[in-house]
């Protein structure tokens, strides 16, 4: 009303490009110019990353590459090194596994819950649409665990 930019207006603006990972904002794959197959497997990292806030790499390369086989992803690109490539600019070494380079930020969910809930609704569908990777990661972790 008064020409002034607010907090929320800016984050809507940010939530075009980018999409909210515990609290944090990482570029949406689609932008990061890579293609729809690579495109994809950052996705199912962002997604495994939101939702249990640590990956592991073995874990990861195994899961894309063995469900590739009836997927539309194709096995023959997943390497360790694209692994390693995807996770780099946005997670580093934890305990026993890579963890998101920036801390969670557990306060923006109560700063600004709308657009909170918004995101943590893309992340549903997108879990959805990737059950298929997230559900081999998940129970192969559970083989390690």
């Amino acid at each position: 009303p008064d020409g002034r930019l607010t907090e929320e207006m800016l984050i809507d603006c940010l939530s075009a490009i980018a999409a909210l990972v515990r609290g944090n904002y990482v570029l949406k794959s689609s932008l990061c110019g890579l293609s729809p197959q690579v495109a994809e497997a950052r996705e199912v990292v962002l997604v495994i990353l939101n939702k249990h806030g640590k990956i592991r790499r073995q874990s990861l390369l195994k899961a894309l590459t063995e469900t590739a086989e009836g997927a539309a992803m194709d096995a023959a690109i997943i390497t360790e090194h694209l692994i390693n490539q995807l996770l780099e600019p946005i997670a580093t070494r934890g305990q026993n596994a890579m963890i998101l380079r920036v801390p969670d930020d557990e306060t923006f969910a109560t700063r600004f819950p709308t657009q909170a809930e918004q995101h943590e609704n893309y992340w549903e569908r997108r879990e959805e649409a990737l059950m298929h990777y997230v559900s081999a990661y998940e129970e192969l972790e559970e083989l390690v665990g």
